[in-house]
């Protein structure tokens, strides 16, 4: 674990940097010299948030999908193979390759950003940037790990593989890397965390939402804090960024509910940056508004209206039966493919028009107001402060339900009287695998935080982290016409939890994940 490999990363200095083919004669050969003033480094700072994401993968390795038959069109082989947790081989604008070069990608030019700063002397008028290049340079590091490697535990993340942690301009096409652990890589994302997080200024922005403002870079400190279970913390940055009381600024989920499906007006709306439940957003080229939304592709393997009955959107919970939820789900291609009211949208950029060739773009709200209160919530639930973890979690009811008789005992209740999953029985109520003791109520309160963070957060990746770190048994089922069979089973230390590295970066020399 501890030798050298050769790995394969991008250079941010070809990327970021070099003109177009026709001007490389007149470009220095090292043009990161040209960032010589406050406004270039400030500029530059778009390119280290990176144009790709996990939610595609993370939602088809989750319990979020179920295979519905071959009557039902699959987008492509990628999607396949994420569902039956296989070894990403597949071209795709979504695949581990993508996300391993984009994310190092954005990493390589906050890292040209603090190199440039410190040769101007570190000037106090720099100070926002560089926070926010730590910044960014941790988020990016902080979402590989929990792509590539093992969910942080106490236990194994000593020995647990984990990913290079560049924090210096790769100056060399073949650059020597250790992938050391979990631990360290945890360790080196919380001291860029903890000397970014104070220079963070929202005074330069002219588009705060696409960039780490203050809000946003607390609730990824949050968020990092809770998965490192440093619980005092994790409740600290949360409160920086959503309040005491925590209902600022959630989203009004019943407005949200009642506009029109038709011309992206609701995922529109869901995404804009001026909704103040927002702090976060980020542009990504992905085929997954394609896959999952109003479409008739992506029916084979999709979250379905078994799941969704049984154990998420559409079932009942501590809130009543579902229609008491402000922000409900809607079929697609019947019982195969269901969506929870139209969030991520699909917006074509032509690069041919003629021969009609281009990306698709989706804007997505990384973090939110309301997603940081969860956070909150489950901090002070594993703390063991189960009174103040249900004071958040009525917050978050409140506003996303429309009833309002609920209690911290009917929540309790709600899970306590419920049976575990069975992947023939399902319901919301999945075991844990955890290497921690606890007590009833916060198990319960926690059965609570994540079947409402599954519900809040569907089609956008999230439950496959909270999988991981609590150790839930999850299965890959055929279901038709409500009659399931059982196609594979995921334990706790299954070796695909972690996914494998892209073929290329094998190929470089890095090892990979066990199989």
């Amino acid at each position: 674990m501890k030798r050298i490999y050769k790995l394969l990363l991008v250079s941010v200095s070809t990327v970021a940097f070099l003109g177009s083919c026709d001007k490389t004669l007149d470009t220095p050969p090292d043009s990161r010299t040209e960032l010589d003033t406050p406004e270039k480094i400030q500029k530059l700072l778009v390119s280290a948030y990176p144009a790709a994401s996990t939610y595609w993968m993370n939602e088809m390795s989750s319990d979020n999908a179920d295979y519905n038959g071959d009557v039902w069109l699959a987008y492509d082989r990628f999607h396949g193979q994420s569902f039956f947790w296989q070894d990403i081989t597949e071209a795709s604008n979504d695949n581990t390759y993508e996300i391993w070069s984009k994310h190092y990608g954005a990493i390589g030019t906050a890292n040209a950003v603090l190199e440039a700063i410190e040769k101007l002397g570190n000037p106090s008028n720099l100070d926002a940037a560089r926070g926010e290049a730590l910044i960014c340079r941790a988020y990016s590091h902080f979402v590989l790990v929990n792509t590539f490697s093992h969910a942080y535990n106490k236990t194994t993340s000593q020995t647990d593989l984990g990913i290079p942690y560049s924090d210096k301009i790769e100056k060399e096409l073949i650059t020597e890397h250790d992938r050391s652990t979990v631990a360290r890589t945890y360790e080196l994302i919380q001291q860029d965390i903890e000397k970014g997080l104070p220079l963070i200024s929202d005074s330069y922005y002219t588009q705060p939402k696409f960039h780490f403002n203050i809000k946003a870079a607390h609730a990824f400190a949050a968020r990092f804090y809770l998965y490192h279970r440093e619980y005092d913390k994790a409740i600290a940055a949360a409160t920086k960024a959503i309040g005491t009381a925590g209902n600022a600024d959630l989203r009004d989920w019943n407005a949200l509910q009642k506009l029109s499906n038709n011309n992206f007006i609701k995922p529109n709306a869901y995404i804009s940056k001026d909704e103040k439940a927002n702090y976060l957003l980020m542009d990504a080229v992905s085929s997954w508004p394609y896959c999952h939304g109003p479409y008739r592709g992506g029916g084979r393997y999709s979250f379905s209206k078994y799941i969704s009955d049984n154990e998420a959107s559409t079932s009942n919970g501590p809130w009543g039966d579902y229609a008491l939820l402000n922000f409900r789900a809607l079929n697609y291609d019947a019982n195969a493919k269901k969506m929870v009211a139209y969030k991520i949208a699909g917006y074509f950029e032509y690069t041919d028009v003629i021969n009609k060739i281009g990306y698709v773009h989706s804007v997505q709200a990384i973090f939110t107001a309301d997603e940081t209160l969860l956070t909150r919530a489950e901090a002070y639930a594993l703390k063991g402060d189960v009174d103040n973890a249900a004071k958040d979690m009525l917050t978050f009811l409140g506003n996303y339900s429309v009833k309002r008789n609920i209690t911290k005992q009917s929540i309790l209740d709600f899970y306590k009287n419920i049976d575990y999953y069975k992947y023939d029985v399902p319901t919301p109520k999945k075991a844990f695998n955890i290497d921690f003791s606890l007590s009833q109520d916060q198990e319960n309160m926690i059965h609570a935080i994540l079947h409402s963070r599954r519900v809040l957060t569907m089609h956008e990746g999230q439950r496959w982290n909270d999988i991981k770190r609590y150790g839930i048994v999850i299965y890959r089922r055929l279901v038709q016409n409500n009659e399931v069979g059982l196609l594979d089973e995921l334990k706790p230390n299954d070796p695909r939890r972690a996914y494998q590295l892209p073929k290329e970066i094998l190929g470089a020399g890095l090892p990979g994940n066990p199989r």
